[in-house]
Formats: C-alpha cells, sequence, structure tokens
C-alpha cells in the first residue's frame, strides 16, 4: 500500500467518524427534544385539568338575575349543552333529534311547541298553519319547550280560541338566508303554510362583522377548510387532510389549549373561545365599525331576504310577517347582570350593529318589517341572559308584541 493511499484511508476514516459522532449528537439532540416536549405536554395537560377543577363548567346563565333564582334552568342548560346539531342540505345544519325534560327536537330538527288539547265542542274549520323563523332566539335558548316565542303564541292564540297551529322552525345560529332556503325547501316539498313569521336582526348583523362580508353564516372560513377534504367533484386533497390533522391535534394539545387562552386573553377583541376552539372576531374599529358599506350591505342583504319571501307569499298564497328584534344594547336600563354581559360586546361591534339597525329601520315601514328593538328599552327589569336571549317572561312580551298582527292576518286568511 503506497503512504498516498494510506494518508486516504485516514482522511476517510477521521470523515466517517465524524459524521458518526455528528449523527450522534443529532440523534441525542432529537430525543432530549422530544422527551422536553413530551414533558411540557404532559405539564400543560395537567394544569388545564387541575384548572379545569376549579373552574365551573356550568353554563353562568343559568344565573342571569332575570330568572329569579329558578330551580328548572341549570337543568335546562345541561340539556342545551348536551344536544347537537346534523347536516342538512343547503342550510348546512339542523337540530339532532333529542328528549330531554326541557328541550325535545324530533327526527326533522323541529323543537317541541306547546299545545293544548281543545275541547270536545270547539271546531275549527280550516287550522291555520303559522310557520315561525329564526335563529335561537327563536329556538329559545333559555327557555323550556312550553316557553319559546312560538310556544307563548300558541298558548295566546288558544286562549282567544283562534283557529292556528305554530311550528318553531327557529334553528341555533341561523340567519335569515339560512331561514329562507328552509321555507324554500318546505315550499317544494308540497309543505305550504298559511303565515310565516321571521324574527331577525342579531345573526345577520354579527356574521357581518365576523366575516367582514354580508349574507354568509357563523364560521364560513371553517366550511371553506372542509370543503376540499372530500369534495364529489374532486378526490381528497391530501395536503389539505394533513394540514387539518396537524391543525386538530396541535390546537387539542394540552400546549394548544394554554396557547389558546393566552391569546384570547391578550386580544379578547380579536379572539374568543368558543367550545373549546380559538375563534377570530374578525376585523378591527377601523374596519367594522366605521364601515358603512358593510353597513349598508348587510341591511340590504336582509331587505332582500325580506322580498324574496314576499315573492314566494304572493306565488304560493301565503302571508309573510317580519320582525326585527331586540338586542341588550337597546335597553337603556339594565341591571348589574346585564351590564357585564352588554361589556362582552366589542365596542366596534357595537357601533357596526347600531348602524345595521339605523338602516333596517329607515326601510322597516315600506317593507312591512315590524321594529320592535325598543320592546325592553325603557324597563328596569332584567329580561336578558346574554347579547340577545331572553328569559320565559321576555319571550312571552315579544310573542304578545306579534300576537294583534298574527290574529289580524288569520281573519284575513278567513
Amino acid at each position: 500500500m503506497s503512504r498516498h493511499s494510506g494518508a486516504l484511508g485516514k482522511r476517510a476514516t477521521r470523515w466517517l467518524g465524524g459524521i458518526t459522532r455528528l449523527w450522534r449528537t443529532v440523534r441525542l439532540q432529537v430525543w432530549l427534544s422530544i422527551f422536553f416536549l413530551l414533558a411540557l405536554e404532559l405539564l400543560a395537560r395537567g394544569y388545564v385539568r387541575i384548572s379545569a377543577l376549579f373552574e365551573n363548567d356550568e353554563d353562568p346563565r343559568a344565573y342571569a338575575d332575570g330568572y329569579h333564582h329558578a330551580k328548572w334552568t341549570h337543568g335546562f342548560f345541561r340539556e342545551y349543552n348536551d344536544s347537537a346539531v346534523r347536516w342538512s342540505p343547503y342550510v348546512y345544519w339542523v337540530g339532532a333529534e333529542y328528549k330531554g325534560q326541557y328541550v325535545n327536537i324530533n327526527s326533522s330538527g323541529i323543537r317541541r311547541t306547546w299545545h293544548r288539547p281543545e275541547p270536545a265542542d270547539y271546531r275549527c274549520g280550516h287550522r291555520a298553519r303559522i310557520f315561525m323563523f329564526g335563529g335561537s332566539t327563536m329556538w329559545g335558548v333559555g327557555a323550556r319547550d312550553g316557553y319559546t316565542i312560538p310556544s307563548w303564541l300558541q298558548r295566546m292564540l288558544s286562549e282567544r280560541h283562534a283557529c292556528g297551529e305554530v311550528t318553531n322552525f327557529g334553528q341555533d345560529g341561523y340567519v335569515s338566508t339560512q331561514e329562507v332556503l328552509t321555507l324554500a325547501n318546505l315550499l317544494r316539498a308540497g309543505d305550504v303554510p298559511d303565515i310565516v313569521v321571521f324574527y331577525d336582526g342579531y345573526n345577520d348583523t354579527l356574521t357581518a362583522a365576523i366575516n367582514r362580508e354580508p349574507g354568509l353564516t357563523y364560521d364560513e372560513y371553517s366550511r371553506r377548510l372542509e370543503f376540499n377534504t372530500n369534495n364529489f367533484f374532486r378526490p381528497v386533497h391530501e395536503r389539505v387532510l394533513i394540514k387539518q390533522l396537524l391543525w386538530r391535534i396541535s390546537m387539542s394539545s394540552g400546549l394548544g389549549q394554554i396557547a389558546s387562552r393566552t391569546v384570547a386573553r391578550m386580544a379578547p377583541e380579536s379572539y374568543m373561545i368558543i367550545e373549546g376552539t380559538l375563534v377570530q372576531r374578525g376585523g378591527t374599529r377601523a374596519e367594522a365599525g366605521d364601515d358603512k358599506q358593510l353597513e349598508a350591505a348587510a341591511a340590504q342583504y336582509y331587505l332582500a331576504n325580506v322580498r324574496t319571501v314576499e315573492a314566494m307569499a304572493r306565488q304560493f298564497g301565503f302571508r309573510a310577517l317580519f320582525y326585527w328584534q331586540p338586542c341588550i344594547i337597546d335597553k337603556k336600563h339594565l341591571t348589574a347582570y346585564e351590564q357585564e354581559q352588554a361589556k362582552a360586546i366589542p365596542r366596534f361591534w357595537r357601533s357596526f350593529i347600531v348602524g345595521v339597525h339605523q338602516k333596517v329601520g329607515q326601510a322597516a315601514q315600506s317593507n312591512n318589517i315590524h321594529d320592535i328593538s325598543s320592546l325592553f328599552a325603557d324597563t328596569t327589569e332584567p329580561y336578558f341572559i346574554d347579547q340577545a336571549h331572553v328569559t320565559e317572561d321576555g319571550n312571552r312580551i315579544i310573542a304578545k308584541q306579534m300576537l294583534d298582527e298574527v290574529v289580524k292576518t288569520l281573519a284575513k286568511r278567513k
């Protein structure tokens, strides 16, 4: 062996030795990093679980002062939070079937409405079918089955011996476009009502502020992400699936949960926690609160839905009634509890809500819309359990406000 070849062999040996030492160092660092991350994750999960023991996971609305210490509220909110939704074509979701003491939803996603058996000698030639549409305020968050707005209206009609049968088509989180699509699906199936009642405002306004675009539903961003995970016209997009999987794993980890809570606490006007998930509120004061074009667009989208329903009514022969609902910022005299609920609305959203309401109010009379947003404005009694939902007694007052117009419309139908 030559002197030259021996030198090459020594260099190769040193090179291989260096590579081996580097690999061992890298491997050791990788294992130390994995161990460190696992230790952090275990500590984070332990912190989350221990902190949960000291947190009251009961829905705080059960303690709203408007309930006057009623005992049933705790059971109601347990059932409400235990109920779920299922997929439904065109409208995204409807309530899943549920049977409880206070909340009952049938297989079609319709919540139970109070009905009293009429006496045997009571005769009704044609019982007018009254379909009521809205979001969670119509569905009845915070109220037992028999004390939602539709149930109260049914009670009042029965007391007057008016021939009307009320059905609650309200769905948690619906905007007016979803309600119009629900009505369209019923009509195309031949299920034609005599009267329809729409009760809207808060969801249409808030979704426009959140999405920075009018006429959309809540959480449209997630729906867009889901679209390409299993698309009929395209195969499953592996990159999207992997991205979603990694995101879900990271956000469900202990570190992810702590990070989400930290972000929500540090930037409460931009982020919030919903069902354990970090959600971006959308927009800033300059973008949302002062955006007059978006306010006008949100109002116009709602008014377009009103005109669409009116066109359906003329074509199919039913009557339509529209109500713009009250929210907590419309109430002038807030209790201490209600003041805390009102504070949860960021300032830029408050400005936006007022702006949209003003624009709808200006067009209300010419579009057959009943603006009842001031219904609780001057009362000092507690009615709101959060920013938009009211107590059972609040539902009674709203139904009473609708009653005369519904009775008049029933008379016209006769």
